[in-house]
């Protein structure tokens, strides 16, 4: 939700999350004024822009390689788990990567302000779309295609960051605040390095496969100016973001385009793509069928349902539960309920000022507490 063109958690409390950057709330918001506010609606705004990537992914390649590459690598991406899963899921990474692979094109096309414009639209929606300066400054540098024009790169992303941090003031009074300082010291924080690196590579491994190696492998052997390209952006965000790259594996989807393009540069007979495919399906069927299955927080969806269809809106809602077995989470209660959802496991600690709901082993839901 957003208030004040600000995301907030709820609007009773004026909890503002400046965690992220308002334009995806409100591109999400957009879907639900067109299509109603459904969890298919969710999925569909992540379906479109997740099948735009796949489009200007394969002009890309068919343009500056060749159709057989393209249609190659667009398979290596459809064929992952990482697809398959996180390519249907509404968080910030699935419009962003349309964005970033449109700034590609429209850079590789030598074809600036078209190229500034869906920058710009990057650095609106999350922040590793800041990313794109860099990686396209250097790769420009390092290809002899630098412009001038690049310059003007380098002026707007801190432009947009400082209307966000006055943004920011704006609505909390604090430049860094609606937890904005929190989460930089916290997402930035070290971690250890061997552990990172082994998480790192094992999620690899897990949600691509054996386009890992075989990617490896092209961008030694072919060293591609457009894999290198698509690598030089995705390296950035775990460098600088370990924490939350170390938290979250959904965050190895920016390394997608190298890994199914390099590997299709290596991988070209039909029938060995075939079988790779094959392979990696059948590998990873499993894998697949435990991610379409999670139900991690599938209670707290239907806490937040209960309370949505039970409580009035103004009522700010208190879950106690009496199974510590499954475990809860605040959002996805609160984004179901439409309103403020707290929990606790003691009954002591119930406040009279929220409506109470009570939780009960095997997943009963009641308004009325019964002695436990």
């Amino acid at each position: 939700m957003t208030l004040n063109a600000g995301p907030v958690n709820n609007l009773l409390e004026y909890d503002y999350n400046f965690h992220f950057l308002p334009a995806f709330a409100l591109l999400w918001a957009l879907f639900f004024k067109v299509f109603g506010i459904a969890n298919w609606v969710s999925r569909l705004m992540a379906m479109v822009f997740s099948l735009g990537a796949i489009a200007v992914f394969y002009k890309i390649a068919e343009k500056f390689l060749d159709r057989k590459t393209a249609i190659i690598a667009s398979f290596f991406w459809l064929v992952t788990p990482m697809f398959i899963y996180f390519g249907k899921m509404p968080v910030h990474e699935i419009p962003l990567m349309f964005f970033v692979l449109l700034s590609f094109w429209f850079y590789l096309n030598k074809k600036f302000w078209p190229m500034f414009a869906a920058i710009t639209a990057a650095e609106l929606l999350t922040w590793p779309g800041f990313f794109l300066v860099p990686a396209i400054a250097l790769h420009a540098f390092l290809t002899k295609s630098w412009n001038k024009k690049y310059l003007l790169l380098f002026i707007t992303a801190p432009a947009l960051f400082g209307i966000h941090l006055l943004h920011d003031h704006f609505v909390t009074n604090d430049f860094f605040g609606g937890g904005l300082r929190e989460i930089f010291l916290l997402r930035t924080s070290g971690v250890n390095m061997v552990w990172y690196v082994r998480t790192l590579a094992s999620w690899s491994w897990a949600y691509y496969f054996l386009l890992v190696p075989l990617a490896a492998i092209g961008l030694v052997w072919k060293r591609n100016r457009i894999t290198i390209l698509f690598l030089m952006y995705a390296v950035i965000y775990p460098l600088v973001f370990r924490d939350a790259a170390s938290r979250h594996d959904y965050l190895l989807i920016y390394f997608w385009p190298f890994l199914a393009l390099s590997t299709a540069l290596v991988i070209r007979p039909y029938w060995l793509v075939a079988l790779l495919v094959v392979v990696m399906i059948a590998a990873r069927w499993n894998f697949i069928m435990a991610l379409e299955d999670s139900s991690l927080y599938r209670e707290s969806a239907r806490i937040g349902e209960y309370a949505g269809a039970n409580t009035m809106p103004t009522d700010k809602v208190q879950v106690v539960s009496f199974d510590p077995s499954v475990p809860f989470d605040g959002w996805f209660a609160s984004y179901y309920a439409n309103r403020p959802v707290i929990y606790t496991l003691d009954p002591s600690e119930i406040n009279p000022s929220y409506k109470t709901i009570y939780y009960y082993p095997g997943g009963r839901i009641s308004l009325k507490g019964e002695n436990k």
